[in-house]
């Protein structure tokens, strides 16, 4: 099993600005309706990243891991992970989409995890796909229900999903922190080449890949 060393990488594809243009309106003359685009701006940024990010999945995606990797945040320098950007981290890509995330040392542990109090919508992506993953998070003062979908290498698409529940009786303090291993083991043909995260924050200390 090989582990991932300590690194520090600056966003591949930080951001996507959408541009617009003005018209001009010509008097005594009513103004002309714009030419409809193919594609709205966000749409466009959308597909971009989306090239971007499969581009950097070994043979576009769906190529079998060759061995076992273990992805410990433990071993990686504390830094933060800007919103719309891309992050190569070896065989870990990290698409921030609309959220921040970062690394931070929690107790005796660094773990992953998004800024506090914030909505997080982002896809942790394998550079190769896996039949087993074993994943170790923790769930602390959820304000909102957290999301975790496993997806699948041919279609890039979630295949399996749960939840963590916050009840709407329970106030901001949720009265502790609850760890757990996620394990999944995919059929034949079915690999997994990521996670999505969307709702509330996780603390995602390492992820366990094998073939």
């Amino acid at each position: 099993m090989t582990s991932l060393p300590a690194t520090s990488i600056a966003p591949l594809h930080p951001s996507f600005p959408t541009h617009s243009s003005g018209a001009k309106s010509v008097v005594g003359r009513p103004k002309a309706s714009p030419r409809r685009s193919r594609a709205a701006p966000t749409e466009r940024n959308r597909d971009g990243k989306e090239s971007c990010a499969r581009t950097l999945l070994a043979d576009g995606r769906g190529l079998l891991g060759a061995q076992s990797v273990d992805i410990n945040f433990n071993d990686m320098t504390c830094r933060s992970f800007e919103k719309n950007g891309i992050y190569d981290l070896g065989e870990l890509i990290i698409d921030t989409r609309g959220t921040d995330l970062l690394i931070e040392q929690l107790d005796d542990e660094r773990v992953l995890t998004g800024r506090g109090g914030h909505h997080i919508d982002c896809r942790i992506l394998f550079r190769h796909a896996y039949g087993r993953m074993v994943c170790r998070l923790g769930v602390d003062r959820l304000t909102t229900d957290t999301h975790i979908g496993l997806i699948e290498s041919r279609s890039l698409k979630e295949v399996q999903s749960f939840s963590f529940s916050r009840p709407r009786h329970v106030g901001h303090d949720g009265g502790g922190a609850l760890w757990t291993h996620l394990e999944y083991r995919a059929s034949p043909l079915n690999e997994i080449q990521g996670l999505t995260w969307r709702g509330g924050s996780l603390r995602l200390s390492s992820i366990t890949l094998i073939p």
